[in-house]
């Protein structure tokens, strides 16, 4: 089990949460904590930076998901910045990025979107 990190950065009008490590199982519950007490339609976007995330499972997929199903409910979005390869094309294949999850390769790209 790799360790896992996460600092969040509150703005005025985003989120910014930075993970390092796995997002699995284990620390699942952390990160859906987190997000959940950021949707509450004073922030219209949740931008998480996994430029250090090694591995993302289905739980993880879940938490993202449903984290962007509750966001749209304010017309808000997740952007995903920095995604590695292998956790990029995760996310891909999930379909998430047909919904309001939107991948960039850098925060500074998220931040002109």
């Amino acid at each position: 089990m790799t360790s896992f990190g996460m600092i969040v950065d509150d703005q005025q009008k985003h989120i910014i949460v930075r993970i390092s490590g796995e997002i699995d199982l284990h620390s699942c519950p952390k990160l859906n904590t987190t997000l959940s007490t950021f949707i509450t339609g004073e922030h219209l976007v949740i931008i998480l930076d996994l430029s250090q995330t090694t591995y993302i499972d289905s739980t993880g997929l879940g938490v993202i998901a449903h984290s962007a199903k509750k966001l749209q409910e304010f017309t808000g979005e997740i952007r995903v910045t920095g995604a590695v390869p292998q956790v990029r094309k995760v996310l891909e294949l999930s379909g998430l990025t047909r919904k309001n999850v939107i991948l960039f390769e850098s925060e500074e790209a998220s931040l002109d979107h």
